[in-house]
């Protein structure tokens, strides 16, 4: 759910964090969301040049949510 959640509204959940900073939980979402998409990048680029990067557990089973989301969504 969370996965769904960072591709459908991470723009939408880090412009409302902006513009309300005392909501803990909307700042806190808009920060994982953003460091996922820096780590899936990360991890993409590195692939590309033939090296393994990768985070922790956490990490690990976050991007394999987000990929296997992304996967399901590109499917006719």
């Amino acid at each position: 759910a969370l996965a769904r959640e960072a591709l459908d509204h991470a723009a939408d959940e880090a412009r409302r964090a902006s513009v309300d900073p005392t909501n803990r939980q909307l700042m806190a979402k808009a920060e994982l969301f953003g460091l996922a998409a820096l780590m899936l990048r990360t991890m993409a680029e590195s692939a590309e040049v033939g090296v393994e990067s990768h985070g922790g557990p956490a990490w690990k089973a976050f991007a394999q949510a987000l990929w296997s989301e992304q996967a399901l969504r590109a499917q006719p």
